[in-house]
């Protein structure tokens, strides 16, 4: 299966980043969460999709 870099899908990062949040949440708080409380300021949404985003995203810091 090919799937298009993310530099060329940027319309998928704002779910990418919701999707994260809650993985992250019911880690720290050990439950499954299916809304999270914790939100990102839409200026860092923002500037998460203007990211080169040149390689692998793993490597940038952001595998959980």
């Amino acid at each position: 299966m090919e799937i298009a870099p993310l530099k060329e899908r940027r319309e998928d990062i704002p779910a990418m980043i919701s999707y994260y949040l809650r993985e992250a949440t019911s880690v720290l708080t050990g439950q499954a969460q299916e809304r999270s409380e914790y939100r990102i300021e839409e200026d860092a949404v923002a500037l998460l999709c203007e990211c080169d985003y040149s390689g692998n995203i793993r490597a940038c810091g952001f595998d959980l």
